[in-house]
């Protein structure tokens, strides 16, 4: 039979853990949506650019003449790599605070269910 007062701890440990958690949730949600927007202005401006005829290389690939209109959404997307890859990591880092809070909370109410049935 399981000791009622460590089963009490436990589920107290886990309140405590999902509080420090739902901390960094905000932490987060905010990295991500400044990741979203910095990704969605480069991309606008590398979009603007291209069509303009202002980009006159990408990388180390020069282009010549006007970039055709179906291609400048890959071509700006290309441009903005780096940005790209920050979105990634913001929105992974999310992901990852969310899933802590997910399995933080289903082993909370795995330990008020045995409480309750050992009270």
């Amino acid at each position: 039979m399981a000791d009622l007062g460590k089963v009490y701890k436990e589920i107290d440990d886990r309140v405590q853990a999902l509080e420090a958690v739902l901390v960094t949730l905000e932490d987060a949600g905010e990295d991500k949506a400044k990741a979203i927007a910095a990704y969605d202005l480069a991309l606008a401006k590398a979009m603007a650019n291209l069509a303009m005829g202002r980009v006159k290389s990408i990388g180390d690939v020069a282009i010549e003449g006007k970039v055709p209109a179906t291609l400048i959404p890959k071509y700006a997307a290309g441009m903005c790599y780096d940005e790209r890859a920050k979105l990634e990591i913001a929105g992974n880092a999310y992901k990852s605070v969310t899933t802590k809070i997910n399995v933080l909370s289903a082993t909370l109410n795995a330990k008020q269910s045995l409480f309750r049935h050992i009270q």
